[in-house]
């Protein structure tokens, strides 16, 4: 049981488990880096039971959430993947951006027309339009808006194509929240980076 959270080590080897060894060893290590404590009960054959404890306090009433909607910063975000959607839209708002969706190029491009925004983040690969036949209709158009590509393609061809459209930056799926607040530091006027 001492043994438990120390780095590649494995209980019951010969029984075909595989893996490093290192799952609770890196919860351990996290659990403590957050001042805590990690423990285990395990009876043999039966089965093994884990806890942690970690102290955490109520947020002071100035950190809590607000609805900030009124001075939020308009993104548009044309993604067609509901997972990258949610996922994307949650990390925009979190960082003072009222967003709106697009599922496709063509509502894009319509809507980054008729909208307002001060961002557009632009999924390369998309239906009807892609993110960079989006792109070059709206630069054509005289929209100066920064649209930043929104892609899991990072080959030196891909990311030239868009840039060659007319978009401002890139960024990769999946998301690296440094990269993220990066480009809104760069891009953005009143997002907050959390």
């Amino acid at each position: 049981m001492h043994l438990l959270f120390q780095p590649f080590t494995q209980m019951h080897r010969k029984h075909g488990f595989t893996g490093t060894g290192l799952g609770l060893a890196l919860s351990c290590q996290l659990v403590t880096l957050m001042a805590g404590d990690i423990e285990v009960s395990s009876v043999e054959g039966t089965g093994s039971e884990f806890w942690f404890n970690i102290p955490v306090g109520i947020a002071p009433e100035s950190r809590r959430m607000t609805d900030t909607s009124a001075h939020a910063e308009p993104a548009l975000l044309a993604e067609d993947n509901p997972v990258n959607q949610r996922v994307t839209t949650k990390q925009l708002e979190k960082r003072g951006m009222r967003v709106t969706l697009a599922v496709d190029g063509a509502e894009a491009l319509a809507m980054a027309q008729s909208g307002d925004f001060d961002l557009i983040l632009m999924d390369n690969l998309m239906p009807i339009l892609t993110g960079a036949e989006a792109t070059i209709a709206l630069r054509a158009k005289g929209i100066d808006t920064p649209i930043i590509a929104f892609t899991a393609g990072a080959m030196d061809f891909e990311i030239r194509r868009c840039l060659d459209a007319g978009m401002n930056d890139i960024l990769t799926k999946p998301i690296q929240i440094s990269a993220l607040e990066a480009l809104l530091k760069r891009y953005s006027q009143t997002a907050a980076v959390l």
